[in-house]
């Protein structure tokens, strides 16, 4: 016998009563990794909360002694790229991915390094932004802008930047402060500006700003902030997935973290799914660099610390983030339905009929009541009519389920009991 006892079974039976050609919209949290995934919300409020996750990334590679205060990576034309920060030379170390060697050397001769600490491409330009302020008392903060086809190939040599300078709006005070929140080492660059992530020593936060790309004199746009409970050293943007990643440290045990922000609108970056991984076996390892090589392989670098040498990890969001069905990409299949056509299952054979499904490949997601992905799987259709298709579950425990059918354009899902 089979009790109803939680409000998600509620949920899922009425999105199953509704029927695909009654179908509406409801917000809610979309993750099914998530400690509160509503299976029945089919537009992310951005309200997930995730368990405590840690991992221990891979250590790839030390690095060369000219890079012991490496403070960002970027990867462009195969190879990674990085710079020195506080008062390093104006040049750009381009590095070899397998093996960390460098392999390039550019020198900007138009550009002074004050405090470089990041770096980010779009199309046609890199960006390096002269951000640093430690003490919090600069009043020369600035991104310089290098046009990619003048970066030589192959070879040392030089390029010439444009400039962008700015201020923050909200900061009043330009005295030395050792405590204060309008020190910065991470950007992005999306469409047509540039996306700055402050890092608080005063209140553990991070504020987002925004920049045009166009060289000029600006005042910067504070649109938000949001509580990383740490410091922020680097970031990276995956327009294809449409996932930013951010790296940073705790202030008291420089103990290294990320945040994967995913899911969101627009860019409205902090709209969507919001997840902390913290990789405690890093503790003392003072982690400023990220960016991702392709796809969602990333890497992540490390400056000297009084334990370790500057160093490379790898870190890969899949397992995070690819069960997530884009809300930007998901249209609802209004005529379109699955059917379990022997309901319940008895005997680990799920037999399901797909009615007016679009040609696509689907990727099959079967989640309990928790919102765990018990089962993983996918499946092609070729015509658009009714069409059987028989799925060799494994061993599941009784009680009810959700199947998922997932393209890049529509989910459609049902609910079944195993019994």
């Amino acid at each position: 016998m089979i009790r109803i006892i939680n409000l998600k079974l509620l949920l899922i039976i009425g999105i199953s009563l509704l029927g695909a050609n009654c179908y509406s919209q409801s917000s809610g949290c979309t993750d099914p990794q998530a400690k509160n995934f509503n299976p029945a919300a089919t537009v992310n409020d951005g309200s997930c909360g995730y368990p405590n996750t840690d991992s221990n990334p891979p250590f790839l590679y030390t690095l060369s002694n000219k890079l012991s205060e490496n403070s960002t990576l970027v990867y462009l034309n195969k190879k990674l790229w990085t710079i020195n920060d506080s008062g390093g030379l104006p040049v750009l170390y381009a590095l070899d991915t397998a093996s960390g060697q460098i392999v390039q050397e550019v020198t900007v001769t138009n550009a002074i390094n004050v405090d470089w600490e990041e770096l980010a491409i779009d199309e046609d330009y890199m960006y390096i932004g002269d951000i640093g302020n430690n003490i919090g008392n600069r009043n020369d903060l600035g991104i310089y802008k290098i046009l990619i086809d003048d970066l030589p190939i192959s070879g040392n040599g030089t390029v010439t930047s444009t400039h962008i300078t700015y201020v923050y709006p909200d900061q009043k005070n330009s005295g030395i402060r050792i405590s204060h929140n309008f020190d910065c080492e991470a950007f992005i660059t999306a469409d047509d500006s540039l996306y700055l992530f402050s890092k608080n020593r005063e209140d553990q936060q991070t504020k987002l700003y925004r920049l045009p790309k166009q060289p000029g004199d600006y005042v910067a746009d504070l649109i938000t902030s949001f509580n990383v409970n740490g410091l922020i050293t680097g970031a990276d943007y995956n327009a294809t997935d449409n996932e930013i990643v951010l790296v940073g440290y705790s202030q008291n045990f420089f103990t290294p973290f990320v945040w994967l922000l995913f899911d969101f609108e627009s860019n409205n970056f902090f709209s969507g799914n919001k997840r902390r991984i913290d990789f405690p076996n890093l503790t003392t390892i003072q982690t400023e660099g990220i960016c991702y090589l392709e796809r969602k392989n990333l890497m992540i670098s490390a400056e000297r610390s009084p334990t370790f040498e500057a160093r490379v990890f790898g870190f890969n969001t899949s397992s995070l983030t690819d069960h997530v069905s884009l809300t930007d990409k998901m249209k609802v299949a209004m005529r379109a339905s699955i059917k379990v056509t022997e309901n319940p299952v008895s005997d680990s054979t799920l037999k399901i009929l797909l009615i007016d499904a679009p040609k696509a490949n689907y990727r099959m997601d079967i989640t309990d009541l928790q919102g765990n992905i018990v089962y993983q799987s996918s499946l092609t259709t070729d015509r658009m009519d009714e069409q059987s298709y028989i799925v060799k579950l494994p061993p599941l425990s009784d009680g009810m389920y959700l199947i998922s059918l997932i393209s890049s354009s529509r989910i459609i899902s049902e609910t079944f009991v195993i019994q």
